[in-house]
């Protein structure tokens, strides 16, 4: 799969309380399967938001996310796209952004 990621750009920077909004494209020439959109909290792991998508036979697909970061200190997320095909291919693409207080 081809994973494209509109918003948000690395090394973004967000304010406490601003929404998230994660966009992008999947395509992929056998069709796509299934696979995650996930923000991930850099400091302990801690997933904040993640929608599971299962699509079969599609060859785009536009996926999108919102997520409100709320915080007191500055911390650094990883927005991670990760996509498999009815090939068993599998592709992964992250984004590092910030959120300050």
């Amino acid at each position: 799969p081809v994973i494209d990621i509109t918003t948000p750009v690395t090394n973004q920077v967000f304010a406490s309380g601003n929404v998230i909004n994660v966009t992008g494209k999947l395509t992929d020439d056998y069709g796509l399967y299934r696979g995650s959109v996930r923000i991930t909290n850099d400091a302990n792991g801690a997933v904040l938001k993640e929608q599971l998508y299962e699509i079969h036979g599609l060859l785009s697909y536009d996926y999108s996310i919102s997520y409100t970061a709320t915080v007191t200190a500055a911390v650094n997320y990883t927005v991670t796209v990760t996509f498999e095909d009815h090939g068993l291919n599998t592709t992964t693409k992250s984004v590092k952004i910030k959120v300050n207080p």
